[in-house]
């Protein structure tokens, strides 16, 4: 559309909103009527006079945008500057409550009344005048104009008004500032506000504090921020058809008060509403500050807590307390309304999503997702003045606290992606408000109505290792061969496979591997449920991935990779090493006491690993506690060899699947450690403790995304740590050239950095610094490198988390929107041009000279690579060193068997088709003291 086209289209637009505003006022006073707020009850065409009066203003700024040219707009932004700055004198003097509601009055009579100049006080007037804010009905005089006097009328004006003159205004005006001192950063104290003030306290927390300024902050986001108010969001919500459901249960989820349950309750009386509250996050348009009630005044509680109550005030609302990403309690419900928190991400409302598949499969309810207060796609709204406001009012989000509002373009590319092997999420309507911005999503479960999901014919082709119902069987019992069958098969070494109902797209290559790694689209937490084992929640046919695993936080991080980030910095590491070296040293120095000197490595290495990392991401009530130890190391093992991958091909046989128990049961055992030693610890009064548990208590986090930290770290830290230290031990001990160069440079290390100099190799490493531990032997990280090539053989997994497709690097071949990939390690560890004799153990291929892995991007990848480095890597590292450097310094190794017969050969192959790595394990070691420890 051409401009003049436009121009005469708003136009028109123009003159019919103008002719509805003129019949909805005819019969009455037009000067009342044009003045009617919302608070107006009794004014039965309020409704059709504000879209009316909405119209216009949008009408008048289109317009006015097609014409101005850029005097004009810099003049108008010269107009409400001192528009702005003159209702702000006019608050700080009270003038306005000084003048008469429905008389004039002198000017120098107010002057003198108010004590400002007379001068002042009439420019201040005649400008004001020309917006339609006060009047001057003859020369000398002042009297209200109708839209002055609501100033009066409505006091939260005139703090909406200092708000912005006081607050938003100068803040706004630091974002250069603000962005060339703390770039892209999203801490709250890293925001325009602080430098507009020159303060470190949180907006929000200055909102909590001070009083007035929570008042004002109140009356800014009522009346200038463009949110919706209570009455028309319910007024939309009421036209679903309530009354067909009788007394049924409706849970409204996320809430902060029962305000809106309570509105609808009153129009639907024989509805059960369940109104549950999340007090765990905090953001500043979560406040409920458009709500006209109080938030609850037992709000505080905490949020974890299972139990409910009725309202005082309407005995059909029940309230009870439930954080957003934690398992839905309710599962009968006929509809489920979500309030999302506006600063969350994606991964955070899939998780959310995810625990409803299959309440909604059983119950075939529907879910509204609240969405006021996302951001309407650019461009979708008729009334630009509509998106506008939305578009500012997350600009002042980011100047007062860097927090953001979501997209609804994302929200709606999240749901797509949320599916399981009956069925999936759909979209069935927009409530839209009078302006056209999207109110809240109906959504269903829609079952798959054919055996198998509609595929994305561009992707590729799929594997004849296929059998009816179950897919490719081979992919759980023969991976290594699975995969290498299937990339000879296929065209291009890319291949689809199902698991059940699932589609999974198989990669290979080096542009495929380099584009899996870099891509921002393909989410290792989404494909997770490929993996089938460890701690995580599982409720009959899915697993649940906890909040901590979705939650952006500081920086964009999960709150899982922050806080262990957090507990691996120097600082902390060097407060726990002096622990963690002894419970080494203590371990292998009891073992001279033995006349036999012949140990299983890997069981023998087992509880000094689990007990160094309680210490590093525990607690030390689990870590100086023997009996808690072996409890922990008893879970541990039932965990780390229960799989129930097979259950993405039968997730009906959950309930009668041994696997599926032993995990509920694990993770069962590790929250019965976990939870009574959090509880006790987050009381009021609790005796402070300096290790990782009271980091993440003096950070503020909540006491359930504690608890789940916790029973994940304490896997995952285990979980290849536990057979690694004693797979490194055994495969030195098999190799006695490059055990003796290990011990040389372990030698000169300590000689180096030690601050016991003539003391015994042994205390030498007692008294090394945390920088000497890190850089300890060059051999010893070579030979780490390769027991990682070799024999951490799985395949990694993804799943593309957007609404479109994604190219297959070099084909023309795609991975559709909600599509699961996997790649295996072994395409690139055993690639015979990357790693010559793929299978012949040889640490010095990572050597300078040879390394031929470097030939491609990414040529290995046995700490991660890309945008998803391993990271936990430091303290893996650093543990390894010590439990290594210790039985070297102490003891001289040598393979044997269980007898303690010489047994120098290792013949230990590796074992490449099992689901998840497999070290060397079951071949013993003997020990002789060296002489100079």
């Amino acid at each position: 559309m051409d401009r003049l086209t436009e121009l005469k289209s708003h136009s028109d637009q123009l003159a019919a909103a103008v002719k509805s505003l003129i019949d909805s006022c005819r019969g009455a006073d037009s000067s009342d009527q044009l003045a009617a707020s919302a608070d107006t009850e009794e004014n039965k065409d309020y409704a059709s006079l504000n879209r009316a009066r909405s119209s216009i203003l949008a009408s008048t700024a289109a317009i006015k945008s097609l014409v101005a040219e850029p005097k004009n707009l810099l003049q108008d932004f010269a107009r409400q500057i001192e528009i702005l700055a003159s209702l702000r004198w006019l608050a700080e003097f009270q003038v306005l409550a000084c003048i008469p509601f429905d008389e004039s009055l002198p000017v120098k009579d107010l002057a003198d009344l108010v004590g400002v100049p007379e001068s002042q006080l009439v420019r201040v007037i005649r400008l004001t005048a020309t917006c339609g804010f006060l009047r001057e009905p003859i020369s000398g005089f002042v009297s209200h104009s109708a839209l002055s006097a609501q100033f009066i009328t409505n006091q939260s004006l005139l703090d909406a008004t200092v708000f912005i003159a006081d607050l938003a205004t100068p803040t706004a005006l630091q974002m250069p500032q603000a962005t060339q001192r703390f770039g892209n950063s999203s801490s709250s104290t890293d925001s325009a506000y602080n430098l507009a003030l020159n303060t470190v306290r949180p907006f929000h927390v200055a909102v909590q504090e001070r009083s007035r300024l929570r008042r004002q902050w109140s009356a800014y986001l009522c009346h200038a921020a463009g949110l919706h108010q209570e009455e028309e969001i319910v007024g939309v919500l009421s036209k679903l058809n309530w009354s067909n459901l009788g007394n049924a249960c409706i849970v409204e989820v996320g809430a902060k008060s029962t305000s809106m349950a309570g509105s609808l309750s009153k129009m639907f009386p024989s509805l059960r509403f369940v109104v549950q509250i999340d007090n765990t996050r905090s953001y500043l348009l979560d406040q409920d500050y458009t709500w006209q009630s109080a938030v609850l005044g037992c709000s505080t509680q905490d949020s974890s807590s299972s139990g409910s109550s009725p309202s005082p005030t309407n005995p059909f609302i029940t309230v009870s307390y439930r954080a957003i990403g934690m398992p839905q309690s309710v599962t009968d419900a006929a509809v489920y309304i979500i309030h999302i928190p506006v600063a969350s991400s994606g991964l955070t409302i899939k998780a959310e999503l995810d625990d409803y598949l299959g309440v909604l499969r059983a119950s075939g309810g529907i879910m509204l997702i609240m969405t006021a207060q996302l951001l309407p796609e650019p461009g979708s709204l008729s009334n630009s003045e509509a998106e506008s406001m939305a578009r500012a009012r997350d600009l002042s989000m980011l100047h007062l606290a860097n927090e953001c509002e979501m997209e609804i373009s994302d929200l709606l590319s999240t749901i797509k992606t949320v599916g399981d092997s009956a069925g999936k999420l759909v979209v069935t309507n927009h409530l839209r408000s009078s302006d056209g911005i999207i109110l809240a999503l109906t959504i269903k479960y829609q079952a798959y109505i054919f055996y198998k999901p509609t595929v994305d014919n561009r992707s590729p082709a799929f594997t004849s290792d296929t059998l009816p119902i179950v897919g490719s069987w081979n992919y759980f019992t023969q991976h290594k061969k699975f995969w290498k069958d299937c990339v000879a098969e296929s065209k291009n070494g890319h291949f689809s496979f199902w698991i059940g109902k699932n589609h999974i797209i198989g990669l290979s290559g080096a542009a495929a591997r380099k584009m899996y790694l870099d891509s921002r689209d393909l989410d290792p937490i989404g494909g997770s449920m490929l993996i089938g084992h460890g701690p995580d929640i599982i409720d009959g046919k899915s697993s649940i991935i906890p909040a901590i695993w979705t939650t952006t936080v500081a920086g964009g991080r999960l709150f899982a990779h922050r806080r262990l980030l957090d507990l691996q910095k120097s600082e902390q590491l060097t407060k726990r090493l002096a622990l963690v070296t002894k419970d080494c040293r203590d371990t292998f120095n009891s073992m001279s006491t033995s006349s036999f000197g012949v140990i299983n490595p890997t069981k023998s290495c087992y509880p000094i690993v689990v007990r160094q990392y309680s210490r590093i991401v525990g607690a030390d009530e689990i870590s100086n506690n023997p009996n808690m130890l072996e409890k922990l190391q008893y879970y541990m093992h039932i965990l780390q060899t229960t799989s129930s991958v097979h259950l993405l091909a039968f997730p009906w046989l959950s309930y009668f699947s041994v696997a599926y128990w032993k995990r509920r049961y694990g993770r069962w055992g590790f929250s019965n450690i976990v939870t009574p030693i959090v509880n006790k610890r987050m009381m009021k009064g609790a005796l402070r403790v300096d290790d990782a548990l009271q980091l993440l208590i003096d950070n503020g986090d909540s006491k359930t995304y504690i608890i789940d930290f916790l029973i994940s770290m304490l896997f995952i830290a285990g979980a290849n740590a536990t057979v690694l230290t004693g797979a490194m031990l055994n495969i030195i001990a098999h190799h006695p050239d490059w055990q003796e160069r290990i011990y040389r440079e372990i030698k000169a290390t300590a000689a180096s950095h030690s601050t016991n100099k003539g003391a015994s190799l042994v205390d030498q490493l007692d008294s090394m610094p945390l920088s000497a531990w890190e850089s300890l032997s060059q051999s010893l990280d070579l030979c780490f490198k390769e027991t990682i090539r070799m024999w951490a053989a799985f395949p990694v997994s993804r799943r593309n988390i957007t609404d479109h497709i994604i190219n297959i690097a070099g084909t023309h071949e795609v991975i559709p929107p909600g599509g699961y990939t996997a790649y295996h390690s072994t395409d690139v560890h055993y690639n015979e041009s990357l790693y010559p004799d793929p299978m012949r153990w040889d640490p010095e291929r990572f050597c300078d000279g040879r390394e031929e892995f470097k030939k491609e991007d990414y040529g290995y990848i046995g700490w991660g690579q890309g945008r998803h480095p391993c990271i936990g890597m430091r303290w893996a590292k650093l543990q390894q060193n010590i439990n290594i450097a210790y039985p070297l310094a102490m003891y001289k190794w040598s393979g044997c068997d269980e007898n303690g017969q010489p047994n120098p050969d290792f013949a230990h192959k590796p074992t490449v088709n099992r689901g998840a790595p497999t070290l060397p394990m079951g071949l013993y070691c003997k020990y002789v003291p060296r002489g100079d420890t």
